[in-house]
């Protein structure tokens, strides 16, 4: 295999001269293309930029047309030889092609863009603001600077910029320019990526894709966590300590269950350490000290990322003392929104040492698990998990199928309060296919019984919202973004009448279950187990949930 530097002197020789590029640069620049706009492609053959079609038909002198396919409702875009038309300004000698001015597959995009929503099974971002009766924020509408919405991003997924203005050019009305969230980098965390070596993910480019387009004009803000080196090999039990640090200086040093902050003491250690002896020398490494309250929190942030509660080596005490700085946070007026996994009641096997997911009952040291294994941080009481949902063709809607939302109940945290009530009269209504045990019970443990989950545990998710964008990517990594998205809209008119943040919005969604739609059709099914929770009108809904606007 060949090693980074024998592919980027393979890439040299390659490459055009850099007066050829240059010229290229300068021609666009000369025709209004902001530099923000133009990039030049990780071989360095080409020079890319984003436009509209009206400037592009400006600048190459053409015309672009959508054609439909006699018979059928779909649609090919642009009609024009890829060979390059004459460019003049002594161009035609360097440039050989110009390419991506026509799609050469069949595409749905005209049949998505103008869909009817009681009929369409395609998820734009029309259809959602449509779908939750989200309007448009007026052009040069003026908004709070300190309101953007926050988007965590780790282990290895970082955004690409031309991704995003590519989907904001089809899809939205964000300009060009405008797309990109203002980087909060964590022990040295990174923003975007064009590069072939460390590519850019799918993760990212979901988050921020799914909630801009909600609240534009307002702004992102990215809080990118851990150094490449770290992210790209994390092997640490412990996650999202490392981000608290960096957003609260008194998570570093106060202790609390035994934690206190990074957790890069123990044997092997929870957190990766900076600086990270197993980083030394490495490019992109960050030398350290570890960040402490260097970045501010935003008043929402959404968090598409997630494992089991019962990761082999995290300890409960651990993501207790988190689940107390979410607390602390959230009654300083910050939401957290967490997608609440596609594994449903089990966790994904990769993640779990238990290859299907499900935990084993006491004794047992083999074989395959059956007790459900509920979500981390989505177990935390105090963080607003969202789950998935899906439209059938008519207009109905019900459980995910594709995968299971996750949901279920907590080993670690007790049931809260606030969701007590909904808790208690779900399982009075059901007739479930298996058995529970309940921890505030001395005398019983995980597994009692022989019962599959533990029904004195905080329930999750809490709400849930469309599992997708559009036809490509999903799960609850995109129903996350859009509830995080519409907290932040709630923020901005409270903030504009000198109203505190919402922060803590669990007792207020629960105390008005009645406003939001019930989802009765399907369960949350895993690896472990064919069946997961039931779907149920007016309930605490464990698959996709109760709460559902």
């Amino acid at each position: 295999m060949a090693t980074t530097s024998q592919k980027l002197r393979l890439l040299k020789c390659f490459a055009p001269d850099t007066e050829s590029e240059r010229a290229v640069i300068k021609w666009l620049q000369g025709s209004g293309f902001h530099p923000d706009r133009i990039s030049i492609s990780s071989n360095r053959q080409w020079v890319q930029f984003d436009a509209l079609v009206s400037e592009v038909q400006t600048l190459l002198h053409t015309s672009y047309h959508i054609y439909e396919h006699e018979g059928k409702k779909r649609a090919a875009k642009g009609k024009m030889k890829r060979q390059a038309p004459s460019l003049g300004f002594g161009l035609d000698p360097i440039v050989e092609f110009i390419d991506s001015l026509i799609s050469a597959t069949i595409s749905e995009l005209e049949t998505v863009i103008t869909c009817d929503i009681a009929n369409s099974m395609a998820v734009t971002p029309k259809f959602v603001r449509e779908l939750y009766r989200i309007t448009e924020l007026p052009a040069g509408t003026r908004v709070n600077s300190g309101n953007k919405l926050g988007i965590f991003q780790s282990l290895g997924q970082r955004y690409s910029q031309s991704d995003v203005r590519t989907f904001n050019g089809l899809f939205t009305r964000i300009p060009l320019d405008k797309g990109n969230p203002e980087l909060r980098s964590i022990d040295g965390g990174r923003g975007s990526t064009s590069s072939i070596i460390d590519p850019p993910g799918d993760e990212s480019n979901l988050d921020i894709q799914a909630s801009h387009h909600i609240i534009y004009p307002q702004g992102q803000a990215l809080f990118s966590t851990d150094d490449p080196p770290t992210q790209n090999n994390y092997n640490y039990s412990g996650f999202l300590n490392n981000y608290l640090d960096g957003i609260d200086g008194s998570y570093c040093s106060f202790t609390a269950f035994g934690i206190t902050g990074n957790s890069n003491n123990t044997d092997p250690p929870l957190d990766p350490p900076y600086p990270n002896p197993k980083n030394a020398g490495k490019p992109d490494a960050f030398p350290g000290p570890l960040d402490c309250g260097t970045q501010s929190p935003t008043y929402v942030t959404s968090i598409s990322y997630g494992g089991p509660e019962n990761t082999l080596g995290l300890p409960a005490n651990y993501q207790l003392r988190q689940c107390a700085e979410f607390m602390k946070l959230a009654l300083q007026g910050y939401t957290h929104v967490v997608a609440s996994g596609d594994s449903g009641i089990a966790a994904d096997g990769e993640d779990s040492d238990n290859p299907n997911g499900c935990l084993r009952p006491a004794g047992q040291t083999s074989g395959p698990g059956t007790i459900f294994n509920p979500d981390f941080p989505s177990n935390c009481l105090y963080i607003l998990s969202v789950g998935s949902k899906e439209y059938v063709s008519g207009g109905g809607e019900r459980a995910t199928r594709v995968f299971g939302s996750g949901g279920g109940f907590s080993n670690v945290h007790a049931q809260p309060s606030y969701q007590s009530t909904a808790v208690v009269s779900y399982f009075a209504s059901q007739t479930l296919p298996f058995g529970s045990y309940n921890l505030t019970d001395p005398n019983q443990s995980i597994g009692s019984g022989g019962g599959l989950c533990n029904r004195g545990g905080r329930g999750y998710p809490d709400v849930a919202a469309t599992r997708s964008l559009p036809r490509v990517v999903g799960g609850t990594s995109a129903s996350a973004p859009i509830w995080a998205a519409m907290l932040t809209r709630v923020n901005e008119e409270r903030l504009k009448r000198n109203m505190s943040t919402i922060g803590f919005v669990h007792p207020a969604l629960y105390q008005n279950a009645a406003l939001f739609n019930d989802i009765v059709v399907g369960n949350n099914p895993g690896r472990c187990s064919r069946t997961g929770f039931p779907a149920a009108p007016g309930k605490l809904n464990m698959s996709k949930v109760f709460l559902d606007k």
